[in-house]
């Protein structure tokens, strides 16, 4: 691995942690007021397949992707 942990860090934040935030703020309000909506991610292939040099950034995918599906079942039953 070549970059820094900082730059790691970042990258992180920016794919997955951003994410997760905006979804939690939004979502939060949504329940609250009882309103229907939906929450959309743009996720890529290469949360399929391996990378050299892309091992943070296929991963952030694999999380969104996985985040989304599990996101949807829970938010049908609050």
């Amino acid at each position: 691995m070549r970059a820094d942990i900082n730059s790691q860090l970042t990258n992180l934040e920016c794919n997955v942690v951003s994410h997760l935030r905006v979804t939690h703020h939004f979502l939060s309000r949504m329940v609250e007021k009882k309103l229907r909506g939906c929450i959309t991610f743009t996720s890529s292939q290469a949360s399929f397949f391996p990378a050299p040099s892309s091992a943070l950034y296929g991963s952030g995918k694999a999380f969104l992707s996985a985040f989304a599906s599990s996101l949807a079942i829970e938010a049908e039953r609050m």
